[in-house]
């Protein structure tokens, strides 16, 4: 989760942060025991990693071993609530099969849950395909990768515990079926 704390993206100066995004990616990695990779408050200041080809993070995720062949990034963002009724939408940047697979695994576990999901972000426009996205980044590394926009008011703490928790539930059902 690269924008779960305030960051720097070129020609735009400071981009607030998206929230509850990074603790989405701590949960859902909890619930799937898989490895996270988020930017913390430490690194307020850093350049927005989804614009910069030799951002830290990308070289973390590198000398891990978590780039590689085969590898799943799920790049959680955080999306305003004016594309309601569309509640997540699944960016695919270079639409590689793999991800496309990975965006239908994300598509069929959200109608199980009467969620309404924009499928290659053709409506919401947010499709992860600038050449420094994370989503690019690692499919050009041979991973199955998606952005994944999530609705705004399914992130918030205090409001709608019960869209967190379906939330989760749906990212865990898309994830196990992978």
């Amino acid at each position: 989760a690269v924008h779960g704390v305030r960051h720097f993206r070129p020609g735009h100066g400071p981009k607030t942060y998206e929230y509850g995004t990074g603790g989405l990616a701590v949960a859902l990695s909890a619930a799937l025991g898989w490895s996270v990779a988020r930017i913390g408050r430490a690194d307020v200041g850093a350049a927005d990693a989804n614009y910069d080809s030799a951002h830290p993070l990308k070289a973390a995720l590198v000398s891990a071993g978590l780039a590689t062949p085969g590898s799943v990034l799920v790049d959680i963002h955080g999306m305003n609530d004016r594309f309601l009724p569309i509640e997540l939408s699944v960016g695919l940047a270079q639409e590689s099969p793999k991800s496309v697979d990975m965006a239908l695994a994300f598509a069929a576990s959200a109608e199980r849950f009467d969620t309404t999901l924009d499928i290659g972000a053709r409506t919401t426009g947010l499709t992860g395909r600038h050449h420094g996205s994370m989503t690019y980044w690692a499919q050009e590394r041979g991973g199955m990768a998606v952005q994944l926009e999530v609705a705004a008011y399914m992130r918030r703490r205090a409001q709608n515990l019960y869209a967190r928790l379906r939330l989760l539930r749906i990212l865990k059902a898309a994830c196990t079926d992978l």
